[in-house]
């Protein structure tokens, strides 16, 4: 039988080529390796510098020191108190009578109190006249004063009905009268707590704090022995306040000559001498007044806000901000190059010939007359320059550390010096103008920690 013939053939698989797996893969790959990058590259980001603003304050209670005089009663009886309390007494004002027995007065009629002379009239006339015309925002205080002033006019009249009556017994030689003026000039009050003679020297922490702290009230027609005080005088218009402050509140005043205060009583903005001293329990600082006392004539503790900060200016945030040192070069070394009218400084290259160097200029100080150049441009066998009209020579070993930021305007890195005119905790306010600092839409770095100076950033 004949076998059957087939004409099947095997053939060998062939391997495919995959070119879009291929490109998938070097996709991928390129993808990755550019976030793996992105992760690894410093990252520069940008700020761009506007003008702002910065206040900052912070509230305490301070503790009043005054120059006041307390005075006491020369005998024993009845105190009929005849001064306005916070009006201002002379020497030969009538301040108080003392009698045997209490005296009964008879009320002042209405008609007379409100009756002022032609005198007191006149008086508050001139006031009011002065206070409408010259009266300003900056200067809000003098409403209190302008409003003392005519409570104490119509007080004064009530007051001046007793002083008639008062004149009445003493006209009749009533037996065990005697009438007292003021003891000095100055401001009256009826109220004593015993810290009338406190200095600064004898502060402590507990007494800011008000702590145990006591009042006494002198009352009309009391009865008192002799040595009692019987009314007090502050003598002078210049005041101080004392208040209790952290450390790092120490360290921001302690230079400072001045700082500015607001009053919570009645939202008066002030400018205080300012004196920090350090003790062992608490950092006291004393605020010093030359006016405005006797809004507070009657207080021994006022409420207030210390202004650490109240500036405008370019507002950078504080991680912008970095430090650098450079070397302090007078400018009397600084020369132009050659053909070059780039600015830099002739090296002594142990030649009759320095060797010009062209350096920028990161600061000056107008006042020292000098100039503030980059260390790094210098080889380390460079460091004596030469004067170009003498032979005279400076050593480069003076430095200068510098804040600053970093301007990225050109794409690349440049450290710009910056004057602070006040910060918190997240910006500064620098000034602007400066030849060598920034200006408004300045670009720079908002972190300045991964830049290099004159490295791009993108």
């Amino acid at each position: 039988m004949t076998g059957t013939v087939s004409n099947i053939k095997k053939y060998h698989k062939k391997t495919g080529f995959n070119i879009g797996l291929v490109l998938f893969g070097l996709a991928f790959f390129y993808i990755f390796a550019n976030i793996i990058t992105f992760f690894m590259d410093k990252n520069v980001t940008i700020y761009e510098v506007r003008q702002g603003s910065i206040y900052r304050d912070t509230s305490y209670s301070g503790l009043v020191l005054r120059q006041e005089m307390v005075v006491q009663t020369d005998r024993d009886g009845y105190v009929s108190q005849l001064a306005v309390e916070g009006s201002r007494v002379g020497a030969r004002t009538l301040v108080y009578a003392m009698t045997d027995e209490k005296l009964t007065f008879a009320e002042a009629k209405e008609e007379e109190i409100n009756d002022l002379s032609k005198e007191q009239s006149e008086d508050l006339y001139a006031k009011i006249q002065a206070f409408s015309s010259h009266f300003t925002t900056s200067s809000f205080s003098d409403v209190y004063q302008l409003k003392g002033s005519i409570d104490t006019a119509f007080e004064t009249n009530s007051t001046n009905s007793k002083k008639m009556q008062i004149d009445g017994l003493s006209a009749s030689a009533t037996p065990g009268l005697n009438l007292y003026n003021a003891a000095h000039e100055g401001i009256i009050s009826y109220q004593i707590d015993g810290y009338e003679t406190l200095s600064v020297e004898e502060l402590t922490k507990d007494m800011i704090e008000k702590k145990e702290y006591q009042r006494e009230e002198l009352l009309d027609q009391e009865q008192v022995k002799a040595a009692n005080p019987v009314y007090k005088v502050i003598t002078d218009d210049a005041w101080k306040v004392a208040i209790l402050i952290d450390d790092d509140t120490a360290q921001e005043l302690i230079d400072k000559k001045s700082v500015s205060v607001k009053f919570a009583k009645d939202g008066v903005t002030d400018v205080a001498g300012i004196q920090v001293f350090t003790q062992k329990e608490a950092n006291i600082a004393i605020l010093s007044f030359n006016k405005g006392m006797v809004r507070y004539y009657n207080e021994r503790y006022v409420d207030l806000d210390l202004i650490l900060a109240n500036a405008e200016g370019l507002k950078i945030p504080v991680s912008a901000v970095t430090k650098k040192s450079f070397y302090e070069v007078p400018d009397e070394y600084l020369t132009k190059g050659g053909n070059s009218t780039a600015t830099g400084v002739l090296v002594d290259n142990g030649s009759d010939n320095p060797t010009f160097v062209p350096v920028n200029i990161y600061a000056k100080d107008e006042e020292k007359e000098l100039s503030y150049i980059d260390p790094t441009v210098f080889e380390s066998n460079q460091k004596t320059l030469v004067k170009t009209t003498s032979k005279e020579t400076y050593t480069l070993e003076k430095t200068k550390d510098l804040e600053g930021v970093y301007n990225i305007n050109r794409g690349y890195a440049t450290f710009r010096k910056i004057e602070v005119k006040a910060k918190n905790d997240d910006y500064y306010i620098v000034t602007s103008g400066n030849a060598y600092g920034i200006s408004n839409y300045d670009h720079i770095a908002l972190d300045s920690g991964p830049v290099v100076e004159n490295e791009v950033v993108f």
